[in-house]
């Protein structure tokens, strides 16, 4: 019997096959005789998604026309793909003439949503492909070992993830819809109102930009005001309570109205307990990125790119694009095996104190992709870049934390009742052993000792009132974005993230990105956008939120995709047609309209910049009033010289001079800015590059 074992990368290929036996190649395919699988197996391999979605014009030649609102909302009732180039097509021929040649099909694409949905993608454009599929394969290393283990412990049912595919393709086909639909329906009538701008959404693009947009607006609104706080002291310690709800006052007299006649306080409850502090989790893809971003300002698509690099090339860590954050007990024992060079690649000596899995980081199935983690295979770091070595150790040092002793810790809480009700509470904290957080020099907290209280206990005391004032928000960052607000709403995976942030920042130019930290700021553009979607299902984040959490749903098996799109399709339709009236209020004006006329000197006079154009006087007129510059009439040239330069009117002899000559002559007596007289000294120059006008002294 023959296999067929489908990956979604070339790279994949050598260590799965060398996983199973001695691999050899003929006419493109990878063959191995498997003793583990009792058959030969051949590999072959995508190269990511092998298609690509149809253009509207693909579907209807009527939707080719961008600005026809007319064809909007544009629902094509069968979703079509077509290999993405030449080489895509001829990849699919040979997987086809494999899987056809095949008693049995192994799914061997990555294990998420994407991954599955490429691999069913692929099979069911073959005829029988989907029903030979025998075997799900779940591997998250491009290790020979990693991925003999994954064959031997993680061929799974295909039955069991169908579901991850549905996701997937459903999500494809939602993010065609609204991409192709909204950036329409936003183009066409922001270009009517004068705006002029790369027009584009999406629904993870856009709830992301509209966190960045309100954030900003939250800051440049924000008004500080001063409030007072009540505590008490307890008089015989010096020990300060603070108000257990942190009330605020408006004013120091209403605070010392509230604090008259407060001269002691019961004890009301006393609590000790002793705490653990296990080692931070693994990391995911993104608490790597927040990671890397916050301590070197990282992008997170570079952290995504270099990671895929040491994954894909090189084979010293796990695969990247994953939101886990805990590993199977394979995994730790390889990695438990390997500690000594771990700690060399660290340079450190810590000692293998824990050596039991803890229940939160070993699980008996990690669903496919572990948490980031090193292979069994050093890294040699001579040979890594900056970037790639400072991400790689941190990995490594991360995973290494867990065979560290926990930090553990003794805390006290104490609250008092004043004589009107109100409730106050000191804490205390004490370290008993610092444990893990030595070995990373984490700056340690200093214990706060309380003193021993008791139940019922009447403890004197004397109001203590202080000032503040209300803080500005904090600027969110690429971190804030990565780590707590995309994963609050349910916006994409760290890995899609990367590459939409990146989008906004580099292609869609609606969001600046400013400072080491990587702080976000909105562009008009990025300000435009979300005015103008306001009210919709695009910016209401709890709305977003909902939708995206519909792919994990799906996944499940909870909501079944068809019944979904078809309800998505509804409401385009319906905002479709809300915005062909809707006017959106805008906080921007859209920028001036101004028109441009140029007179051209007779004769002609080539231009010396681009040498096709030819120069002549260019009048700009708008609103602002009326400029005036001589120029190339080549929209591609960019070659313009002032009519006053250096105190000197620039008339159309100089400027033929220049342009023929590259240089004036000298004048017999020019005066500049500052009325400094220069006598036969100065003349004027066309750089001979830039063609920039500069004055030269004799």
């Amino acid at each position: 019997m023959m296999l067929c074992c489908l990956t979604e990368k070339g790279n994949q290929v050598d260590p799965y096959a060398k996983a199973l036996g001695t691999p050899h190649k003929k006419d493109g395919v990878v063959i191995v005789q498997s003793e583990l699988l009792n058959d030969e197996v051949h590999f072959v391999h995508a190269q990511g998604h092998l298609f690509q979605q149809y253009q509207p014009q693909e579907y209807n030649p009527a939707w080719a026309d961008r600005n026809d609102y007319s064809q909007l909302p544009l629902l094509p009732k069968q979703f079509e793909v077509k290999p993405q180039n030449k080489w895509a097509n001829q990849q699919f021929q040979l997987i086809k003439k494999e899987v056809m040649a095949a008693d049995g099909v192994i799914l061997a694409t990555d294990a998420d949503n994407q991954g599955e949905n490429i691999g069913r993608e692929i099979l069911e454009r073959i005829p029988g492909g989907l029903d030979k599929l025998k075997y799900r394969l779940l591997n998250s290393s491009l290790t020979a070992v990693g991925a003999r283990n994954s064959f031997e412990n993680h061929l799974v049912d295909p039955a069991t993830t169908v579901a991850k595919g549905a996701a997937g393709k459903l999500q494809n086909e939602i993010n065609w819809l609204y991409g192709m639909n909204m950036s329409r329906v936003a183009m066409h009538q922001l270009r009517e109102r004068g705006y002029r701008f790369p027009v584009s959404a999406g629904t993870v693009q856009t709830p992301l930009l509209t966190l960045v947009v309100e954030n900003d607006r939250d800051i440049r609104e924000f008004k500080s005001h001063r409030f007072w706080l009540l505590g008490l002291e307890d008089k015989a310690n010096h020990i300060k309570f603070h108000h257990i709800n942190n009330r605020h006052f408006n004013s120091a007299d209403e605070a010392q109205n509230a604090a008259q006649g407060v001269n002691n306080a019961v004890v009301k409850e006393v609590e000790a307990k002793n705490k653990v502090k296990t080692p931070p989790a693994l990391f995911s893809l993104g608490d790597l990125q927040a990671y890397a971003a916050d301590k070197w300002g990282y992008s997170s698509k570079s952290v995504l790119e270099t990671m895929q690099h040491l994954y894909d090339d090189l084979h010293v860590t796990s695969y990247p694009r994953t939101e886990s954050e805990v590993i199977e007990r394979e995994e730790f024992d390889y990695l438990k095996a390997g500690y000594q060079g771990y700690m060399g690649l660290l340079d450190k000596d810590w000692p293998l104190s824990n050596p039991e899995p803890r229940e939160k980081v070993v699980v008996a199935d990690a669903g496919g992709h572990p948490a980031l983690i090193p292979t069994d295979k050093l890294a040699d770091l001579s040979t890594l870049k900056p970037k790639e070595k400072n991400l790689y150790l941190a990995v490594v040092e991360r995973t290494m934390l867990m065979f560290a002793v926990d930090q553990t810790y003794a805390t006290q809480t104490v609250k008092l009742t004043d004589t009107t009700g109100e409730e106050f509470v000191a804490k205390g904290k004490q370290i008993q052993v610092a444990g893990w957080t030595e070995l990373v020099h984490q700056k340690p907290t200093k214990d706060v000792i309380l003193p021993v209280y008791e139940e019922g206990q009447v403890v004197p005391v004397k109001p203590v009132i202080t000032d503040d004032v209300t803080k500005k928000p904090t600027r969110i960052t690429e971190s804030k974005i990565i780590k707590q607000l995309a994963p609050k709403y349910s916006l994409g995976t760290p890995a899609t993230q990367a590459g939409i942030l990146d989008e906004l920042i580099t292609k869609r130019k609606y969001i600046e990105v400013k400072g080491k930290k990587r702080e976000l700021y909105p562009t008009d553009a990025g300000r435009i956008t979300v005015d103008f979607w306001q009210g919709t299902t695009l910016t209401d984040l709890k709305s977003a939120k909902a939708w995206q959490d519909v792919f994990k749903r799906v996944e499940k098996g909870d909501i079944q995709a068809e019944a979904y799109l078809k309800k998505i399709k509804q409401l385009l339709t319906n905002q479709v047609e809300v915005y062909r009236t809707k006017q959106p209020e805008i906080s921007i004006a859209p920028p001036e309209r101004a028109d441009y006329a140029t007179q051209l000197f007779m004769p002609e006079l080539v231009c010396p910049k681009c040498h096709k154009g030819k120069v002549g006087l260019v009048t700009r007129t708008a609103n602002s009033g009326t400029k005036e510059w001589y120029g190339c009439d080549n929209p591609k040239c960019k070659f313009s010289l002032p009519k006053v330069f250096f105190s000197q009117a620039l008339d159309e002899p100089l400027i033929r001079e220049l342009c023929q000559l590259g240089k004036t002559k000298v004048f017999a007596d020019l005066v500049d800015s500052k009325q400094r007289h220069y006598r036969n000294k100065v003349y004027f120059q066309l750089e001979p590059k830039s063609k920039k006008l500069t004055p030269k002294f004799t």
